[in-house]
């Protein structure tokens, strides 16, 4: 009698897909703030062109065992907040050195590159700083030239 063999995988096929890289990047961005996989974001865009999806509610991620979901959204609540404070810091360090908000903000982009933070693009950053407020009353600041 022959074992049963788990053959599940070659149901799948994986393809290649070249974007250009406006659109990878806001592919990227959607899915670090979805905090899923690329390829997930993908497949589930995918079934819902081909409208395969209609009245199905998206596939969800396995939860470990032992870890509660509750548990899992208040740590990922958790690192959303610290990611935002550390935007917010570096945003208030550079703009205190003088520097216009469009530059700090590419320079707090940089920071995070610099330490390979998933979430380090310029899309995200800026809307870190906009949902915190950190633009309000910048566009209307009178540089020390200009003052005379």
């Amino acid at each position: 009698m022959q074992n049963h063999v788990d053959n599940s995988f070659l149901k799948t096929k994986k393809i290649s897909l070249r974007l250009d890289r406006p659109l990878a990047d806001r592919l990227q961005a959607r899915a670090d703030r979805d905090r899923v996989p690329v390829s997930y974001l993908l497949r589930h865009l995918v079934l819902r062109f081909l409208g395969e999806s209609k009245d199905k509610e998206p596939p969800t991620l396995p939860v470990p065992r032992g870890v509660s979901v509750a548990t899992i959204h208040t740590r990922a609540e958790q690192i959303q907040g610290e990611f935002r404070a550390e935007v917010c810091a570096l945003f208030d360090s550079f703009i205190s050195q003088g520097l216009e908000p469009k530059e700090a903000v590419k320079r707090v982009n940089l920071t995070l590159k610099d330490r390979k933070h998933p979430w380090a693009t310029f899309e995200v950053v800026s809307g870190v700083l906009r949902s915190q407020g950190r633009f309000r009353g910048l566009g209307k600041r009178v540089s020390a030239n200009e003052r005379g």
